[in-house]
This record gives structure tokens, C-alpha cells and sequence, in this order.
């Protein structure tokens, strides 16, 4: 039975990485690594979860599900990705404190609709200044990949173990450049 650090998010899903696994990169979190990833699952991703459920709540739609695509990132792994890694500044996926997601909506006739990733950083965005969610970060993410001539898009998401911490920043990485879209302090 999987280990869990929520009611829909387990200690595999957050661990979780096709680098690390192509790579051999060791990708497991120690006991304080699982106790901030089980604050980021119950604080942030939960409650994403609930409010994206309330949102597309319907007669057809079942349930909004969230997948988590990359979170907790040993610092071998945050660097064979490519994440931040300088001195002061380490990436958050390394403490358990950030996920990046993409968001389904699960209809009960059995067919499912990936909300696109602009949709999903602009609902965030709206849910947190409807005071709905707290967040550090939200990001929306474009990136690509030379090797395979083809774009890979996603939405970062980050809590810190303190709440009152939350600078309520979001961001547009679009290859390698960070824009400040808007902060909602």
C-alpha cells in the first residue's frame, strides 16, 4: 500500500521522476523532506484540487484530478533538469516545497479533458485573489526541447512551510526567460 501524504497525493507520486529513473538518480526524502511535502500536499495541492473541483463542478463532470509531473527533486536531479541551483537560491522542489502539475477533468462518462495550462495558471491566479488559496509561487511554463522538436508546457505551483512567507508571485517562463506577470499581496 502506497504511503500517503494526503488523501490523493502519495509520497511515490511526489518522489516521482523519468530523469531520475533514465539517469540512476537517487530520488527519495528523508523525514523532514516528507513532513514538508506532506504540508505542501494538504495545503496546497489539496486545496488546488478542492477549488478546481468546485470550479468545474457539473452533471457531467465526475471530478477534476491533479498530477503531479515533477515535485520533490534531489539536488543531483534538480541539476541534471536544469532547476535552480546557486548558492542562496535553491530550487524549492528540493526542500518539498514545490510541484509542477497539469490538471484533468474527469467526466462520468469515462472521457477526461487536460486542462490547458494557461487555463490552469489563470484560474490559480483568480482563486488566490479571491483569497481561496495561499501560494508562494505559480508559474506557468513553456519550454523547448531542441532533441525532440517539440514544446513541453506546465504550471509550478509552491507553498512555503510558513504561510505568512507566501509572497504570492506569478511568473511566465517561456525558454529560459522569467517575466513577473503580477504579485497579489
Amino acid at each position: 500500500m502506497a504511503e500517503m501524504l494526503s488523501e490523493n497525493f502519495s509520497v511515490d507520486e511526489f518522489e516521482y521522476s523519468e530523469t531520475a529513473i533514465a539517469k540512476k538518480i537517487p530520488n527519495r526524502m528523508n523525514a523532514i523532506e516528507k513532513a514538508m511535502a506532506k504540508h505542501t500536499a494538504v495545503y496546497l495541492l489539496e486545496n488546488i484540487r478542492k477549488q478546481l473541483n468546485l470550479k468545474y463542478a457539473s452533471k457531467t463532470v465526475k471530478c477534476v484530478s491533479i498530477k503531479i509531473t515533477s515535485g520533490f527533486r534531489s539536488y543531483q536531479l534538480n541539476q541534471a533538469v536544469g532547476g535552480v541551483n546557486k548558492p542562496g537560491n535553491i530550487s524549492q522542489h528540493c526542500k518539498a516545497m514545490a510541484c509542477d502539475i497539469e490538471a484533468t477533468i474527469v467526466y462520468k462518462n469515462g472521457k477526461r479533458k487536460v486542462i490547458p495550462y494557461n487555463e490552469l495558471y489563470e484560474t490559480i491566479k483568480t482563486l488566490t485573489k479571491q483569497k481561496k488559496l495561499y501560494i508562494d509561487q505559480c508559474i506557468q511554463e513553456a519550454a523547448y526541447n531542441k532533441k525532440k522538436k517539440t514544446w513541453s508546457y506546465w504550471v509550478h505551483v509552491s507553498l512555503p512551510a510558513q504561510i505568512s512567507e507566501c509572497r504570492y508571485q506569478f511568473l511566465k517562463y517561456n525558454n529560459g526567460a522569467y517575466t513577473l506577470d503580477c504579485t497579489l499581496k
